[in-house]
């Protein structure tokens, strides 16, 4: 993720790929080799140029999405380039490894549009300018699982934001740590979201709290299902 593809990283083609969401996707793909481009003889998948990740990943890009989230919150959920450290991009830190997060607040000083933060003193004037912390300063020394959808439209020598991507419009932020261990029945009574449907997976296990012993309520049974067919059944119409 942040080190650059060696010369054995040619551009290549996957076996398998994501269909195309949008006309523009669907365009590229008939201009471009499917999955990702940038991998070495072992199989490691390398991002694209960093400048343009960076434009598409970029965590001040983010704020005029959600100008009401506190800017700790949106920071927190980024990670600092190692070799850049203008460069914070959205991701899904538990899935990225990172070094020194006390170092990246540290190291993270400067101006970077709106994402900064104006320390002022008892005289008005502005003294520091820092950003909030983040996740940490990204590992290059380790690999991070990212899912095949992204690493097709990020593993390029022409990056593309990816549609599950959390700078795409998709991050929410973090649970607020009083509603984190709750249990599945006082999230639902909570309201926090509406709750349409609820997937019950009938398998052994050897972890009887986890096992499913009574179903209570309206049940409906879909042998071996897919998500698609789950999705095109539910949640049922009114006449049903």
């Amino acid at each position: 993720m942040w080190t650059d593809p060696p010369a054995s990283a040619g551009v290549g083609a996957s076996e398998h790929d994501d269909e195309p969401d949008t006309d523009e996707e669907e365009e590229h793909a008939r201009t471009h080799p499917k999955g990702p481009q940038l991998r070495d003889e072992n199989g490691f998948c390398y991002f694209g140029p960093a400048e343009k990740i960076h434009e598409l990943l970029d965590v001040s890009l983010y704020v005029p999405v959600v100008p009401l989230a506190p800017l700790e919150e949106l920071h927190a959920s980024s990670v600092q380039h190692p070799r850049f450290e203008t460069m914070r991009w959205l991701l899904n830190t538990r899935r990225v490894p990172v070094s020194g997060a006390a170092d990246a607040a540290k190291a993270a000083e400067g101006i970077d549009g709106l994402s900064e933060h104006i320390i002022r003193d008892s005289g008005g004037g502005a003294t520091e300018h820092a950003k909030p912390s983040c996740a940490g300063i990204g590992d290059p020394d380790k690999p991070a699982w990212i899912c095949h959808h992204c690493a097709s439209h990020l593993c390029s020598l022409q990056p593309r934001m990816p549609p599950q991507a959390l700078a795409n419009w998709n991050w929410g932020g973090r649970e607020h740590p009083k509603y984190q261990n709750l249990s599945m029945a006082t999230k639902s009574l909570l309201g926090l979201v509406k709750l349409i449907m609820r997937m019950v997976l009938l398998k052994p296990t050897d972890n009887t709290d986890e096992s499913e012993k009574a179903l209570v309520g309206n049940t409906i049974l879909v042998a071996q299902p897919s998500p698609e067919m789950i999705a095109a059944e539910l949640p049922p119409t009114e006449a049903e």
